[in-house]
């Protein structure tokens, strides 16, 4: 006979415990996993813009020329589209990490003053 004949499929050691008890306890695992998960997502994020800020402008826009250029050569060429984005997203990063420099340096600079009266 097999387990399903018997009717000891699903049960583990004899032991008794409910569905929706093992839904509850499953539930609140996978809340925890998931807020630790968005916890080290968000601590990894900031560590990879530090390291952006940190760049020299060369690089950054080597780099984001090199990311774009791959992303859009898939893209051309007939290549997956998700691999593109996958692709292009180091680019964009690189890309947004000069802007926000050079927003940076016009903010500082102050706005220009008109010569008119």
């Amino acid at each position: 006979m097999t387990e399903m004949e018997t009717g000891q499929a699903g049960r583990s050691n004899g032991s008794t415990v409910t569905l929706p008890a093992d839904a509850v306890a499953v539930a609140g695992d996978l809340s925890q996993r998931a807020v630790g998960a968005a916890q080290t997502t968000a601590r990894n994020l900031d560590g990879a813009l530090k390291r952006l800020d940190d760049e020299s402008e060369g690089s950054l826009t080597i780099g984001a020329a090199f990311s774009l250029g791959v992303a859009s050569g898939l893209l051309i060429g007939g290549g997956p589209r998700l691999l593109a984005v996958i692709a292009g997203a180091p680019g964009i990063a690189m890309a947004l990490a000069l802007l926000r420099r050079t927003e940076v340096l016009q903010g500082n600079a102050g706005p220009l003053k008109s010569t008119k009266a």
